[in-house]
Protein backbone atom coordinates (compact mmCIF):
# COMPACT_ATOMS: atom_id res chain seq x y z
CA UNK A 1 0.00 0.00 0.00
CA UNK A 2 1.59 3.25 -1.00
CA UNK A 3 2.40 6.17 1.51
CA UNK A 4 0.06 9.03 2.48
CA UNK A 5 0.91 11.59 -0.62
CA UNK A 6 2.47 9.00 -2.52
CA UNK A 7 4.65 11.16 -5.22
CA UNK A 8 3.62 7.61 -7.59
CA UNK A 9 0.39 8.79 -7.70
CA UNK A 10 0.27 11.58 -9.10
CA UNK A 11 1.17 10.64 -12.67
CA UNK A 12 -1.91 8.13 -12.67
CA UNK A 13 -3.87 11.21 -10.80
CA UNK A 14 -3.01 13.18 -14.01
CA UNK A 15 -3.03 10.54 -16.60
CA UNK A 16 -6.93 10.06 -15.07
CA UNK A 17 -8.12 13.67 -15.74
CA UNK A 18 -5.99 14.04 -18.98
CA UNK A 19 -8.24 11.04 -20.58
CA UNK A 20 -11.90 11.25 -18.20
CA UNK A 21 -11.85 14.89 -17.57
CA UNK A 22 -12.67 16.70 -14.10
CA UNK A 23 -13.15 14.72 -11.36
CA UNK A 24 -13.45 15.07 -7.86
CA UNK A 25 -11.03 13.27 -4.98
CA UNK A 26 -13.50 10.19 -4.86
CA UNK A 27 -13.92 9.46 -8.51
CA UNK A 28 -10.04 10.08 -8.72
CA UNK A 29 -9.32 7.46 -6.35
CA UNK A 30 -11.85 4.84 -8.06
CA UNK A 31 -10.17 5.91 -11.22
CA UNK A 32 -6.85 5.29 -10.22
CA UNK A 33 -7.27 2.33 -7.29
CA UNK A 34 -5.79 4.59 -4.90
CA UNK A 35 -6.92 4.89 -1.01
CA UNK A 36 -8.38 8.84 -0.59
CA UNK A 37 -5.27 9.09 1.96
CA UNK A 38 -2.78 9.26 -1.33
CA UNK A 39 -5.33 10.67 -3.31
CA UNK A 40 -6.21 13.72 -1.06
CA UNK A 41 -2.69 15.01 -0.72
CA UNK A 42 -0.89 14.05 -4.07
CA UNK A 43 -4.20 16.33 -5.72
CA UNK A 44 -3.46 18.71 -2.75
CA UNK A 45 0.46 19.26 -4.01
CA UNK A 46 -0.63 19.33 -7.72
CA UNK A 47 -2.77 22.11 -6.69
CA UNK A 48 0.09 23.95 -4.94
CA UNK A 49 1.91 23.57 -7.83
CA UNK A 50 -0.86 25.02 -10.14
CA UNK A 51 -0.73 21.95 -12.50
CA UNK A 52 -4.43 21.32 -11.56
CA UNK A 53 -7.30 23.72 -10.80
CA UNK A 54 -10.76 23.39 -9.29
CA UNK A 55 -13.05 23.34 -12.40
CA UNK A 56 -16.44 23.38 -10.31
CA UNK A 57 -18.39 22.68 -7.02
CA UNK A 58 -20.79 20.47 -6.22
CA UNK A 59 -23.14 21.20 -3.54
CA UNK A 60 -23.34 19.58 -0.01
CA UNK A 61 -26.70 16.76 -0.05
CA UNK A 62 -28.23 16.75 3.26
CA UNK A 63 -25.93 15.41 5.84
CA UNK A 64 -23.29 16.53 3.86
CA UNK A 65 -20.99 19.41 5.74
CA UNK A 66 -18.55 20.90 2.95
CA UNK A 67 -18.92 21.14 -0.92
CA UNK A 68 -17.21 18.92 -3.21
CA UNK A 69 -14.13 20.57 -5.09
CA UNK A 70 -14.03 18.70 -9.14
CA UNK A 71 -10.33 19.54 -10.33
CA UNK A 72 -9.47 19.84 -13.67
CA UNK A 73 -5.53 20.08 -15.25
CA UNK A 74 -4.17 22.90 -15.99
CA UNK A 75 -3.42 26.46 -14.45
CA UNK A 76 -6.24 27.96 -15.26
CA UNK A 77 -7.66 30.16 -11.90
CA UNK A 78 -10.16 28.52 -9.79
CA UNK A 79 -13.64 28.62 -9.43
CA UNK A 80 -15.18 30.63 -6.70
CA UNK A 81 -17.41 28.95 -4.08
CA UNK A 82 -21.01 30.06 -4.09
CA UNK A 83 -23.28 28.65 -1.27
CA UNK A 84 -26.77 27.56 -1.91
CA UNK A 85 -29.12 30.77 -0.94
CA UNK A 86 -31.59 30.35 1.94
CA UNK A 87 -34.75 29.79 -0.85
CA UNK A 88 -32.75 27.93 -2.64
CA UNK A 89 -32.07 25.77 0.06
CA UNK A 90 -35.74 25.66 1.06
CA UNK A 91 -37.10 24.51 -2.16
CA UNK A 92 -34.74 21.31 -1.91
CA UNK A 93 -35.94 20.96 1.31
CA UNK A 94 -39.47 20.82 0.22
CA UNK A 95 -38.66 18.78 -3.15
CA UNK A 96 -37.22 16.09 -0.59
CA UNK A 97 -39.95 16.22 2.02
CA UNK A 98 -43.20 16.87 0.39
CA UNK A 99 -45.15 14.26 2.24
CA UNK A 100 -43.85 14.95 5.46
CA UNK A 101 -44.87 18.89 5.04
CA UNK A 102 -48.16 18.02 3.84
CA UNK A 103 -48.73 15.79 6.89
CA UNK A 104 -47.56 18.63 8.56
CA UNK A 105 -50.15 21.14 7.17
CA UNK A 106 -52.83 19.28 8.14
CA UNK A 107 -52.64 19.59 11.70
CA UNK A 108 -54.69 16.81 14.34
CA UNK A 109 -55.36 14.57 11.51
CA UNK A 110 -52.40 12.55 12.03
CA UNK A 111 -50.78 9.63 9.50
CA UNK A 112 -53.82 7.78 9.78
CA UNK A 113 -56.30 10.68 9.19
CA UNK A 114 -54.58 11.65 6.67
CA UNK A 115 -54.61 8.51 4.55
CA UNK A 116 -58.06 8.29 5.09
CA UNK A 117 -58.68 11.68 3.95
CA UNK A 118 -56.92 10.76 0.54
CA UNK A 119 -58.67 7.90 0.27
CA UNK A 120 -62.18 9.55 0.43
CA UNK A 121 -60.73 12.22 -1.93
CA UNK A 122 -60.04 9.86 -4.57
CA UNK A 123 -63.10 7.58 -3.94
CA UNK A 124 -65.61 10.87 -4.87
Amino acid sequence: MPARGDVKSIPAILEALESIGPMSVEELCSHTGYSRATVGPAVAKLHGERRVYINRWIQPMAGAKRPTRVFGIGPYSNRKYTPVGQSESHRRYKARHGAKLALRAAPGLGVFGHMARQLTRSAA
